[in-house]
């Protein structure tokens, strides 16, 4: 069970972006105190699954405990430098609204 969760919406009505939090305070096998992981659900991604390597690496994922293309961390620093490249790729690529 996680800590925080959050389901964004995309322009693309069949993608949603899944944020996923799970705090670990006090753990000394865990010094890192949490993670945050950022998966993308899409059923684009099913259409890979209908060929033969397709539906083998997706046997291999579900065996690894995964369920969808995700991006995790674990230090706040490589979170902010995550959030600051978003930033500036908006500010370069998309106009603000007014």
């Amino acid at each position: 069970m996680s800590d925080y969760r959050k389901l964004l919406t995309t322009p693309c009505w069949s993608r949603v972006i899944d944020v996923v939090g799970w705090r670990e305070p006090g753990n000394p096998d865990w010094p890192q105190f949490g993670w945050i992981n950022f998966g993308l659900i899409s059923n684009h991604d099913f259409q890979d699954y209908k060929s033969w390597r397709g539906k083998f690496r997706r046997i291999l994922a579900v065996l690894h405990g995964e369920t969808y293309p995700f991006v995790e961390f674990y230090r706040r620093e490589d979170l902010d430098a995550f959030t600051a490249a978003l930033q500036e790729a908006a500010d370069f690529v998309l106009p603000a609204s007014r």
